[in-house]
């Protein structure tokens, strides 16, 4: 008995395909944290130093929106829920699970870790 007998053809789908709904969200995050941006003059609100939202020269310098409420817990697309940080002050922010309503910026995190 061959295992190709019980084969049936399964239809290909994209896994990366992103649904309308999400393509909406994104879109609405992407207005939010440009009008973030535009509130807080370009300054990445953990570090203070400057950024840019359209493509940078160096991708460190490109600012993102950080959900102060992750989206796992509960968090959703607003204005009060958004954060401008530069992508590797995100990634800190995330790796070291830091809360932005308590630290609300860099210089306030240090202080409390001495």
């Amino acid at each position: 008995m061959s295992l190709v007998m019980g084969y049936t053809k399964m239809k290909r789908v994209r896994l990366n395909a992103i649904s309308k709904k999400q393509k909406a969200k994104n879109a609405e995050w992407r207005r939010i944290t440009d009008l973030v941006c535009q509130e807080f003059d370009y300054r990445c609100q953990w570090c203070g130093f400057r950024g840019q939202r359209t493509v940078p020269e160096r991708w460190i310098d490109w600012l993102t929106g950080h959900h102060i409420v992750s989206r796992a817990r509960g968090g959703i697309y607003t204005r009060d829920n958004c954060y401008i940080c530069h992508v590797t002050c995100h990634q800190e922010i995330t790796d070291n699970n830091i809360d932005v309503r308590v630290y609300h910026n860099k210089k306030k995190y240090l202080i409390s870790k001495s």
